[in-house]
């Protein structure tokens, strides 16, 4: 046998097969995944056709009453926003948008909140990607919040997305122009002192580990009369992503919050970022939180009133149409959605999105 062998061996070196297998299996491997990717780009594109024709036909989850009001304008909006996506760089889910859209309806139609000063935040803006659908969503008179570290990159210690201020600048510009083209209601052209952005948007630079509620209100409330301060109906975080700065935005999403709003955390499951799975169980497992997880969808985990019934069960009967099944979550029966591609498939490989 040890003959055999060796002489098999020499045979090898003799005819230089020795080291061919070495050189031809990464080639083998870099095919099949060249393969992989490319399905599931064509799967991902094919996703997105579809969420792209569910936005130009009527029906679906939606009260009538909603859309006989104001609905359709927001989904023409929406449509907007996910036809530009793709000009926009980010890791937003496409699929999250009629999530959002949903939650939006529930908000204005069940719980009368169109009729009520508030305000949208985002936490973690980055390029604007995951902001516009908040942008198109807004109603008359709302005021939008968006909170970045920007160029103040020693607060962003995991390195979690390196947010640009003149890119978001000109993405939102761009989106939002292209909205108002097709509804004048939308937005009056009028801008902020600064001359670049919507009067309706506010940007806050800096770190929010170290913010409170009340700046954050007080932006969202700059220029209404007799002092009226705006709670938060809608909520996105998705800033850094330790389990500390996790735990921290959740608590200051919690103070900002309409009693009848929700919260919107992304990246709970993105193994690349296990510290926010982390700071949500820590949050959950605090006795002061007051929010509980109602669905996961397209890489989020969105939250609302942990004791209220009416609202809880509100949000869940809503979300039920396009959930794939209800499973727990920390000890709360959630809906579960899709997952999403951008995230299952490229994590945080951003040359693929």
């Amino acid at each position: 046998m040890l003959a055999r062998c060796g002489a098999w061996r020499r045979s090898s070196v003799k005819m230089g097969h020795k080291s061919a297998p070495h050189r031809r299996a990464p080639l083998r491997v870099h095919a099949d995944s060249a393969r992989m990717r490319d399905a599931a780009a064509k799967k991902k594109a094919s996703d997105e056709e579809a969420i792209m024709s569910r936005f130009a036909r009527d029906g679906d989850t939606l009260s009538d009453g909603w859309r006989a009001r104001k609905g359709e304008a927001k989904r023409r909006r929406l449509r907007r926003v996910a036809a530009e996506s793709k000009k926009t760089k980010g890791f937003f889910e496409l699929g999250a948008i009629d999530a959002y859209e949903t939650l939006d309806a529930v908000q204005c139609d069940t719980f009368g909140l169109a009729m009520t000063p508030t305000s949208m935040v985002e936490i973690g803006v980055y390029h604007g990607r995951s902001f516009l659908p908040l942008c198109a969503l807004r109603n008359a008179g709302e005021t939008l919040v968006a909170i970045d570290c920007f160029d103040q990159q020693e607060f962003n210690v995991d390195e979690s997305g390196v947010g640009n201020y003149n890119k978001f600048v000109s993405n939102i510009c761009r989106v939002c122009g292209a909205i108002k083209e097709e509804d004048e209601e939308f937005w009056d052209g009028a801008r902020d002192a600064s001359g670049e952005l919507p009067s309706w948007l506010r940007v806050i630079k800096g770190n929010s580990l170290v913010m409170s509620a009340m700046e954050i209100i007080q932006a969202a409330s700059e220029n209404d009369c007799n002092d009226y301060l705006r709670s938060v109906r809608m909520f996105s975080i998705d800033g850094s992503h330790t389990a500390e700065a996790t735990m921290s935005d959740l608590k200051l999403a919690q103070a900002c919050l309409h009693a009848r709003g929700c919260v919107i955390l992304d990246d709970v499951f993105n193994t690349d970022w296990p510290g926010c799975i982390s700071g949500l169980a820590a949050y959950l497992a605090d006795p002061t939180s007051t929010l509980a997880p109602v669905a996961i969808a397209y890489n989020k985990v969105i939250l609302c009133a942990k004791d209220d019934e009416f609202i809880r069960s509100t949000y869940f009967a809503a979300l039920a149409p396009r959930a794939r099944k209800t499973a727990e979550l920390f000890g709360h029966t959630v809906r579960i959605h899709k997952h999403g591609w951008n995230a299952t498939f490229y994590a945080n490989d951003d040359s693929f999105i």
